[in-house]
């Protein structure tokens, strides 16, 4: 049954809030018959001459669970010791790319190109490739944005500081494996009267395209053992704080939320974007036109480390498995969605519904399985 179609012998659908699992609900049009009946049998009796209220089913197969609105106390900190520590000096200068590998156990780099000069080293993860006034590296193929594009100063690369501790180095050179994954929140984004982007091709909505990429993920990852939780499970208006909340109150491991593209009246745009929260000291790839005050730390700051590795792994995944443009691994602060989270946070941009032939491709149930599948193959790696 395709998404958002209901047929006359469908059945209702129950999510529970424990760990993601549907529940059959079945024989419900005969129960429904005999509710109405003995509602209108008690109305007449009692001579009531109010209107009657109609509960209308949801479109989705799977009603909203009852999400409470967190109050703001859930989305604040705790307390200071929550921030990371502040800046230091050691790593808000330039440095040498070449050394810097030396000393971090990557080897001298080899060189590419010297116009520009284009520098390649290898890490576990893949040959890393840096070029000087390029604001991005290439690891293993993929593309990840760099605060600052690099820099050439006598015949010298030289990156960032801060780029190099907090974008290179937990891919490059982290020792560490990342804290096991059990529980997943997938938040559709979107939904009830914020509609999202439109697609150009079919007209299709972002809110029931995200939807129906969050059930997919839901159903792959829960196949494989995975306690699931999405923070909106039909057309609802759900606010930014009601799923950080959410997402915090049941502890999670790791948050997604999923999200397409569009700069109409541009079609010419296309691929596939990967956020995650900006470190505290580097400004954002991306802004919108609002603030970007480089000194704020935010509670999810405290897993910058593992931000970036969950959005690289999900990213590079996605782009493998579509063939869609690198758009890169980016870096936000406006996304508030991603501030809040109290656990390793991505958001996923699957493609440009501004761009026709994308567009195509993403009303067409397979390519959105696709891209499912991608997501559930990276955290299941």
């Amino acid at each position: 049954m395709e998404f958002g179609k209901v047929s006359t012998e469908q059945r209702l659908f129950r999510v529970q809030r424990r760990p993601w699992k549907v529940v059959l609900v079945s024989s419900w049009h005969s129960r429904l018959k005999n509710f109405l009946l003995g509602l209108l049998f008690v109305v007449v009796l009692s001579g009531c001459t109010s209107g009657s209220t109609r509960t209308r089913l949801a479109t989705t197969t799977i009603p909203s669970p009852r999400l409470g609105e967190p109050s703001l106390q859930q989305t604040q900190l705790k307390g200071p010791e929550s921030l990371p520590g502040p800046l230091t000096n050691s790593v808000s200068t330039w440095l040498a790319f070449s050394r810097w590998c030396v000393e971090n156990g990557l080897g001298t780099p080899a060189i590419l190109s010297s116009r520009p000069l284009r520098l390649a080293t290898l890490t576990g993860l893949g040959e890393v490739v840096v070029e000087g006034g390029k604001p991005y590296m290439l690891l293993g193929g993929t593309a990840v944005f760099l605060a600052y594009p690099p820099r050439v100063v006598n015949s010298e690369l030289l990156l960032n500081g801060l780029d190099l501790e907090k974008k290179l180095r937990p891919l490059a050179c982290s020792r560490q494996n990342p804290q096991p994954i059990r529980t997943v929140v997938i938040d559709p984004g979107h939904g009830g009267r914020n509609h999202g982007a439109t697609n150009v091709w079919d007209g299709s909505l972002e809110k029931d395209l995200t939807l129906d990429w969050a059930y997919r993920l839901a159903e792959l990852l829960v196949m494989r053992g995975y306690r699931v939780f999405l923070t909106r499970t039909n057309d609802q208006d759900l606010s930014i704080a009601a799923r950080v909340g959410y997402a915090n109150s049941i502890h999670a491991d790791l948050f997604i939320s999923l999200h397409f593209n569009s700069v109409i009246p541009d079609q010419g745009q296309a691929g596939i974007e990967t956020y995650c929260l900006t470190p505290q000291g580097l400004p954002s790839t991306l802004n919108r036109a609002f603030e970007d005050p480089m000194d704020s730390a935010y509670p999810n700051n405290a897993f910058d480390e593992w931000n970036l590795f969950w959005a690289f792994r999900i990213h590079r995944s996605l782009v493998t498995a579509t063939g869609a443009p690198d758009r890169g691994v980016r870096y936000t602060r406006f996304m508030a969605v991603l501030r809040g989270q109290r656990c390793p946070a991505v958001l996923v941009e699957g493609g440009y519904l501004s761009n026709p032939t994308e567009a195509r491709k993403i009303s067409n149930p397979a390519y959105r399985q696709r891209l499912a599948a991608a997501i559930a193959d990276a955290i299941n790696q």
